[in-house]
């Protein structure tokens, strides 16, 4: 039952499954508001199995760590377990009742409960000069500590306040609470009850993501993304994504927009408040983007020191752009190597100077591409990479599809009725149209891009390269198509930036 509850949790990181109203039971007052109240419970009471926790860091901050079994812990892990063991307070647990699956979502407390886990579990270790009743307990797991110790540790009280309020209402709670801290914008966005933001952290899910790019390194103790130097930390990952749907949703209206934080809210308020804006034309062009990014990042010349937040800003509006423009990035090592040679020739071109209306000020693309996140500096960038990039990697489609029937019979007849592949005899009713250039890697739908084949061989080349259909028909029947091709550029699409 806990697994099925906490795959459904929509809110917050974690939540507590009072398994026998235990919560209820320990109620030990009330405020003057009466849709909030005190409780308590112990780590015993958790270790016991009478409440169940279970994490979800989709939402909410992020856990940030990455707990190793026989681990030593963060410093700051390190004192808490202390403060467990001397039962000295540790701050107030915020739970939200959620009536509809009768659970309590965790509003506050998420690091400090996931801590608790994780030492019960032997990944943190007590601190240095950490001494208990008069006992040396320094640098012990919880496994090695002296029973009377455990004793004291699992019996520590957590103080606890319940809130029975609405799914809304909890949300703004939880950005109130932690008004305080260091949290992102992005994870104050995060919770916000809308389908849009459902769908941007389910996007980024950490452990298990949707995409490959947002997957993370499996280094013990480390909690860094596997294909970027940057950390998720903050949400950051989240936060490119939801400039990246703000650019798919309005880029023919208003093109690039600046990488800001008000455009951010205002994208989620948006979505909220009018959830027909969020459409499922502007879903296709988004993920259709990130399936590209994730062939990318799998490149073997894909570089994770280089790829860090500007990297994968730019990477991101590339491919926007080239797909808004009807083409794809159809050789991915050729694209990534291209992509890294274009932003440090621009870097180091010193003739690539911005000038802003703005200010008056110049600046030169270096320290554009360090600093600028205005509208008009992403566009002067963008462009800049643009120009140098050409179509690397990139082809573009014919907008028509498939041969005429006529262009089919006449080909039909030039080819004497027999098959351009493997010069056997067809029926001109079973002949079939078939792009020399596969239609996928760019080739024209134009006469000279046209061989008519049999079925078997029409099968058979499927959307090969050409120059590897070629070699495999010679390879089998000793037959040698080259002929049939003057000029290989002539019949693939290409487009200027």
């Amino acid at each position: 039952m806990a697994n099925k509850i906490a795959k459904s949790a929509d809110i917050m990181p974690a939540i507590i499954v009072d398994l026998t109203g235990l919560l209820k039971t320990n109620e030990i007052g009330k405020f003057p508001n009466s849709k909030y109240k005190y409780t308590y419970f112990t780590i015993k009471d958790y270790h016991l199995g009478t409440l169940v926790l279970k994490f979800d860091p989709n939402i909410q901050r992020m856990y940030l760590f990455n707990d190793v079994d026989a681990g030593i812990g963060a410093k700051w892990q390190r004192n808490l377990f202390k403060s467990y063991l001397i039962s000295e307070p540790v701050g107030t647990v915020e739970l939200w009742y959620n009536a509809e699956k009768d659970h309590y979502e965790v509003l506050d407390a998420q690091q400090r409960l996931k801590t608790m886990i994780a030492i019960l579990k032997n990944q943190i270790r007590t601190p240095k000069n950490c001494i208990i009743d008069g006992i040396d307990c320094s640098e012990l797991h919880f496994t090695n500590l002296p029973d009377e110790i455990r004793e004291k540790f699992i019996s520590f009280e957590f103080l606890a306040v319940a809130s029975f309020i609405t799914r809304e209402e909890a949300v703004q709670r939880f950005i109130g609470i932690n008004n305080g801290n260091p949290l992102s914008a992005q994870d104050k966005r995060s919770p916000q009850v809308s389908e849009f933001a459902n769908f941007i952290r389910q996007t980024a899910f950490y452990p298990k993501p949707k995409y490959s790019f947002a997957e993370y390194d499996t280094t013990p103790g480390k909690l860094q993304l596997k294909y970027f130097s940057f950390s998720h930390i903050g949400r950051t990952m989240d936060e490119m994504l939801a400039y990246l749907f703000l650019i798919v949703k309005d880029y023919e209206i208003k093109g690039i927009q600046s990488y800001a934080q008000k455009p951010l809210d205002d994208l989620y308020s948006s979505m909220k408040n009018v959830p027909t804006e969020f459409k499922d034309e502007d879903k296709l062009v988004f993920e259709k983007i990130l399936k590209t990014l994730d062939k990318l990042v799998k490149a073997s010349n894909w570089s994770r020191k280089i790829s860090k937040k500007k990297e994968l800003l730019y990477s991101l509006l590339l491919i926007n752009h080239y797909i808004a423009q009807g083409g794809q990035i159809s050789e991915p090592e050729l694209f990534i190597q291209k992509f890294y040679t274009s932003i440090a020739k621009c870097k180091a071109n010193k003739d690539l100077i911005f000038k802003d209306k703005k200010n008056g000020e110049s600046s030169d693309f270096a320290t554009c591409y360090r600093l600028g996140t205005d509208k008009e500096y992403i566009e002067f960038i963008l462009n800049c990479l643009l120009k140098q990039m050409g179509n690397s990697g990139i082809v573009y489609k014919d907008d028509k599809r498939a041969f005429s029937r006529s262009e089919v019979n006449d080909k039909f007849y030039e080819q004497d009725s027999k098959c351009a592949y493997c010069n056997e005899p067809i029926k001109l009713d079973n002949a079939i149209g078939d792009h020399m250039i596969p239609h996928s890697k760019g080739g024209r739908t134009i006469y000279e891009n046209l061989a008519v084949s049999c079925k078997t061989c029409n099968e058979n080349k499927g959307s090969l390269p050409w120059d590897g259909w070629v070699h495999s028909v010679k390879k089998m029947s000793g037959i040698d198509l080259s002929n049939l091709i003057v000029n290989i550029d002539e019949l693939v699409v290409l487009q200027n930036v």
